[in-house]
C-alpha cells in the first residue's frame, strides 16, 4: 500500500471500517456512518463535542486547565454569532467541515492566550479571527484594523 496516496489510503480506511463493523455486528456501512457522523457534527451539539474534545487535547498538551463544558459551548453555538465580529458562524458549510473549508466555522478563542480554558478565558469567535489575532491581545488587533480601515 501506498501510505502517500490519498485514494489507497481512502481504501483501507473503507475496508477496516467495514471489518470492524461486521466483528462488531453492525450493519451501517461505511458511506451511512461517514453520513451519520457528518449529520451530527453539523448540529451544534455535535460540533460542541468535538470543540470541547480538541480544547481538552491542546490544554492537555501544553499543561493548562480545562474547565469548558459541553453545555457552555452548546449556549455559545446557539446564540449563533462571534462573539467579538457579531458574523454569523456557519455550522453546516461543505458537510460540516472545519476552517480548512470555512472561514467563519465557531472557534474557541481564549482571550488571554496563555491563560486556561475556563468560561472566564474563552469565548467563541469566527475561526478567521481567532487565527488573525493569533497570541496578540484584543487592542493590538483592534490598532491593526484600525490602520487597515483607514489605509488610503
Amino acid at each position: 500500500m501506498d501510505w502517500s496516496n490519498k485514494e489507497d489510503v481512502s481504501k483501507y480506511n473503507k475496508e477496516y471500517r467495514l471489518k470492524r463493523n461486521a466483528k462488531l455486528g453492525k450493519t451501517i456501512i461505511a458511506d451511512e456512518e461517514k453520513g451519520k457522523f457528518e449529520k451530527y457534527y453539523i448540529s451544534n451539539k455535535g460540533r460542541a463535542a468535538h470543540m470541547l474534545n480538541n480544547a481538552r487535547r491542546r490544554a492537555k498538551e501544553k499543561g493548562l486547565l480545562c474547565t469548558l463544558t459541553q453545555d457552555w459551548i452548546i449556549d455559545k453555538l446557539n446564540v449563533g454569532v462571534c462573539e467579538v465580529t457579531g458574523l454569523k458562524l456557519a455550522v453546516n458549510i461543505n458537510g460540516g467541515k472545519g476552517h480548512r473549508d470555512n472561514p467563519f466555522s465557531p472557534s474557541i478563542d481564549r482571550i488571554n492566550q496563555t491563560g486556561d480554558y475556563t468560561p472566564e478565558n474563552c469565548r467563541i469567535t469566527v475561526w478567521i479571527y481567532n487565527r488573525a489575532r493569533g497570541a496578540f491581545s484584543d487592542n493590538s488587533f483592534d490598532i491593526m484594523l484600525e490602520a487597515l480601515m483607514n489605509k488610503k
